[in-house]
């Protein structure tokens, strides 16, 4: 049986959702009509768990402040991400979007026990017929083959092999949120830096031993299955936040943005 977390009056997210149209988290941008929120990462889910939090195999990052709220991946433990859902007050039916970055277990594990009839769930276009039909009862299912918008502030990179990234429009330019990086993290950021420069990488990096692609970014923060973490923490000491369930990450200002 599916447990749900309900929001207590005052929770974290209802705060975050207050601000969609007006306060702090809303910007008006200054060339064109188009918002830029102030955007805020919530890690609930990594292989490293801030005190009083749960740490797991897989990611799940939430992203709020926006006009919607979107879950990136969902560990692969559907109930250890409730539980650290619930020590944050977050409410699953809460969750506008949820993007899965590929079809590994430990990205698409916890998917049944954060799924809605409200939600929309954004795949790449690796999955299988038979699991899109299955997501396809619950929600509604967009394949992504092609880089796609998701709301103001949110796109994907569409699918490359296997595998989408997210990229976050923070104003000042664009943080590339990974899953595992499985394609190259260079072919993200060169999909990011169509739409302006790339300010910050998230998420898992897998792999990854191109150092030098992260030197001039405003943000710098592997988890899950990076294995050069210990590298890229010492190198970019200054700009690096290693990833652990429980962190919560501000792009207010990342690149200069409003």
């Amino acid at each position: 049986m599916t447990r749900r977390v309900l929001p207590a009056r005052g929770s974290r997210l209802g705060r975050y959702r207050s601000r969609r149209a007006t306060g702090p988290g809303f910007r008006l941008r200054a060339t064109g009509w188009r918002y830029v929120r102030l955007m805020k990462l919530i890690v609930l889910y990594d292989n490293r768990a801030l005190p009083g939090f749960e740490a797991g195999w897989g990611l799940a990052v939430l992203i709020v402040g926006g006009p919607r709220t979107v879950l990136f991946d969902v560990g692969w433990d559907g109930d250890l991400l409730l539980r650290n859902m619930g020590r944050l007050e977050i409410d699953p039916g809460s969750i506008d979007d949820i993007v899965l970055s590929h079809p590994h277990w430990d990205h698409i594990g916890g998917l049944p026990q954060v799924l809605h009839q409200g939600a929309r769930v954004h795949v790449p276009s690796s999955f299988s017929p038979a699991l899109r039909r299955e997501i396809a009862t619950r929600a509604q299912l967009e394949v992504c083959g092609e880089p796609r918008h998701i709301c103001a502030g949110v796109s994907t990179t569409g699918t490359h092999d296997l595998e989408q990234a997210l990229l976050l429009d923070v104003g000042g330019g664009q943080v590339v949120l990974s899953g595992c990086a499985h394609p190259g993290l260079g072919v993200f950021m060169d999909v990011a830096r169509s739409s302006g420069p790339v300010v910050g990488v998230v998420g898992g990096l897998h792999g990854f031993t191109e150092l030098d692609l992260l030197e001039g970014l405003d943000l710098v923060a592997p988890g899950h299955c990076t294995r050069q973490l210990e590298p890229i923490a010492s190198r970019f000491d200054r700009t690096c936040r290693v990833l652990a369930a429980g962190l919560e990450i501000d792009l207010a200002h990342l690149g200069g943005g409003p």
